[in-house]
């Protein structure tokens, strides 16, 4: 490091000096568009470097190969619409500002062990096999990932791109995952990382905490509420009353709000929290936990792109989202009438939630 702060040495083909920490700073607190117009912004996105340094700065950044970012690919779709992975697809996985690409290796109930894919095969470490894909929607030689495979869950799963056969594979993956010295002749392997030095291990290191993030990517929870709707509406004194007026609902409804039966939504938290003297949180918080059946119905990759457009309307994350959708769900089952089968009649709620 030089003695104003910047690092000198090139890296990733990026010729000049690298900005300051300072620098790297105040462009991670900046907007996007004065992002955009800073001599930062273009550095940044093509030194690995750089992007490994502000990554424990502030948000994640895409490795700069990666031309699949979530941000207005809603409606992509690869060569045909998949339902969900199955072992030998490849699918683009997104969580809230993390984008990548991943080859399904096997699939569980709740998660699926994955193979992450990149396009740019020059980082390419020895664990980590050349595949000439023959696919339209990534053409060329792409970089399977074996060394750092994951295991991710289904609410990570965005849209299918492209199929691999996976028993040419097999072999290799055994002798990675058993730490033995992997040998092909088939396919062309990456060449060794010797030290921290090289490029690559920014590179792969990046790569992999990004998966990291996928991995643990979560928004339901089992948890009970500690504190109930009448436990709120008593210590505001307040009238059952007054939150039916409020929420602008029936005796019925309300009779199920008091037995715990039926969940708020966001805004009706928020038409609450004034009368109940408290925030929107603590109201959000009186409800019951998501069902697992309902849980399972929003995580499929269907609804993926609908939940992404909702939470950015409400500048909501994907966890977030996620929850409100599932509350309004809870909510219309709440109002039907003649109690239907959970695990068959989700999809359906679902629909309604996101037409409404």
């Amino acid at each position: 490091m030089a003695k104003d702060g910047r690092h000198d040495k090139a890296r990733n083909g990026v010729s000049g000096v690298h900005p300051t920490d300072r620098e790297l700073a105040s462009w991670l607190d900046a907007d996007e568009d004065q992002r955009s117009i800073s001599g930062v912004d273009e550095h940044v996105r093509r030194c690995l470097h750089c992007q490994r340094l502000t990554s424990r700065l502030g948000p994640p950044i895409a490795l700069p190969s990666n031309g699949w970012a979530a941000e207005g690919q809603d409606t992509f779709a690869g060569p045909e619409n998949r339902d969900e992975p199955v072992p030998g697809e490849v699918w683009r996985l997104s969580w809230d500002n993390v984008s990548e690409l991943a080859l399904v290796w096997r699939s569980s109930d709740d998660h699926l062990r994955v193979v992450p894919v990149t396009s740019d095969s020059r980082y390419a470490d020895e664990r980590t096999v050349l595949y000439d894909s023959l696919s339209e929607t990534l053409p060329g030689k792409v970089a399977l990932w074996f060394g750092i495979e994951s295991s991710v869950p289904m609410a990570v799963f965005d849209q299918f791109w492209f199929e691999v056969e996976l028993e040419p594979f097999a072999g290799i993956r055994s002798a990675i995952r058993e730490g033995k010295p992997v040998e092909s002749v088939a396919f062309q392997l990456g060449t060794p990382i010797l030290d921290a030095v090289d490029d690559r291990y920014e590179y792969r290191e990046l790569l992999s905490d990004r998966f990291d993030m996928l991995a643990i990517a979560s928004w339901r929870t089992d948890a009970q509420p500690t504190v109930t709707l009448g436990q709120l509406v008593d210590t505001a004194h307040a009238a059952w009353s007054e939150v039916t007026d409020a929420l602008g609902i029936d005796a019925t409804e309300r009779l199920r709000l008091k037995r715990g039966q039926r969940a708020l939504s966001a805004d009706e938290a928020t038409a609450l929290a004034e009368l109940l003297r408290t925030t929107p949180e603590d109201v959000l918080a009186t409800n019951p936990a998501v069902p697992q059946a309902l849980a399972d119905a929003i995580d499929h990759p269907r609804w993926k792109g609908l939940i992404r457009e909702r939470g950015r309307s409400r500048s909501l994350g994907e966890g977030p989202a996620r929850y409100e959708v599932a509350l309004s769900a809870m909510a219309q089952a709440a109002r039907e009438t003649v109690p239907a089968a959970e695990e068959r009649h989700w999809a359906v709620r679902l629909e309604h939630v996101f037409a409404t």
